[in-house]
């Protein structure tokens, strides 16, 4: 029985021995080395050498390594992985708007131990953008318009007919007009408006009118060679001093002329016709002055003339009221209003006549 499985083993060897017998001369005829390490082991696949890269990226066009055989052994060594070929350059760039180039096709993977190569297509290039049109030159700017001539001034009232004299200039300045040489305030009017105090320059006759409820600052004309000034109803509100020869006021107005009238020029004229007109006290001098209060109730804060040549006449209805003094070389003075001159009339003139002849001073 031990020999016979020994035989049956070198049977077995044997039949070992013969199949490997006839491998080797398989791999013989297949043009394939046996390794020394026996019969066992098969042979590894060669690696297949790495392509050149190519210039200007184009891939090398590598074949498939053999597949190697697979023996009974170890498996054969992997050969290496093909090189990759080197990235396609960009194109230059060019006029116009350029497609995109075909993208290049891949290598082949090379199969069992060969690398395989890159494929033949190249990397297409990038068109490149193009050039964009060039930018339009810039528009001269016109030249600047020329401005135009001021307009000349439209036809502008024209107050009075001035002169180039230095007082109808001082005139103008204080807000009157020159008419034919005197200075006019026309107060109310867009000429003169007269909103304050009223001054008449020295040295010109000066004419001032003050309508209802106008000229309610003070009316200066004293240094003037003549003066005029007419007052309307609750006009001239302020005091009034007048000068020159002659030197007429008119307080024609209802309550007219309350802040008082004094007359300073040679020849004084002082009328104070407007009803309850001259409130204020009335007074002149000079060569000549003459006060008369025809008005109901005017002249009521009494009266004083102290010229050369006093006439003072009272008769509106309770006009006079207050006191009347009377001065200088000659006074007349007439109470025969009704109710007038109710707290007498005192003379101390050279001269003095009364009216009526009862009056007494009080």
């Amino acid at each position: 029985m031990g020999e016979g499985r020994r035989r049956h083993r070198g049977l077995i060897l044997s039949t070992a021995a013969s199949r490997a017998a006839w491998l080797a001369v398989g791999l013989l005829a297949a043009g394939c080395s046996v390794d020394r390490a026996g019969l066992g082991g098969g042979t590894g696949g060669t690696g297949a050498t790495p392509p050149l890269i190519d210039a200007a990226g184009t891939g090398g066009s590598g074949s498939g390594g053999a597949a190697g055989t697979i023996g009974n052994g170890g498996a054969g060594a992997t050969g290496p992985a093909g090189t990759t070929g080197a990235a396609g350059t960009s194109g230059a760039a060019g006029d116009g708007a350029g497609g995109d180039g075909a993208a290049g096709t891949g290598g082949t993977s090379g199969a069992g131990n060969v690398a395989g190569t890159n494929g033949p297509g190249e990397a297409g290039t990038t068109g490149n953008a193009g050039r964009g049109g060039t930018t339009g030159a810039a528009g001269t700017t016109g030249a600047a318009g020329t401005t135009g001539a001021a307009g000349t001034g439209g036809g502008g009232m024209i107050c009075g007919n001035p002169t180039a004299t230095t007082e109808c200039q001082l005139c103008m300045n204080a807000g009157g007009s020159c008419v034919n040489g005197v200075c006019t305030f026309a107060c109310g009017t867009a000429c003169n408006p007269c909103p304050g105090d009223v001054l008449c320059p020295k040295g010109m006759p000066c004419s001032v009118d003050c309508p209802a409820f106008g000229c309610t600052g003070k009316i200066d004309c004293k240094d003037a060679t003549t003066c005029t000034i007419r007052c309307g109803d609750n006009a001239c509100t302020g005091a009034i001093t007048c000068g020159g020869s002659p030197c007429d006021v008119t307080c024609a107005g209802a309550g007219s002329c309350r802040g008082g009238v004094d007359g300073s020029g040679t020849m004084n004229t002082i009328t104070c016709s407007g009803a309850s007109s001259c409130q204020g006290r009335v007074s002149c001098n000079g060569t000549s002055c003459r006060a008369i209060c025809m008005g109901t109730l005017s002249c009521n804060m009494g009266i004083q003339a102290d010229g050369a040549s006093n006439t003072i006449s009272c008769r509106g209805n309770g006009s006079c009221n207050g006191r009347v003094r009377c001065s200088g070389n000659t006074c007349s003075t007439d109470c025969t209003g009704p109710s007038a001159c109710a707290m007498g009339a005192c003379c101390t003139a050279a001269t003095c006549t009364r009216m009526p002849q009862t009056l007494q001073c009080r």
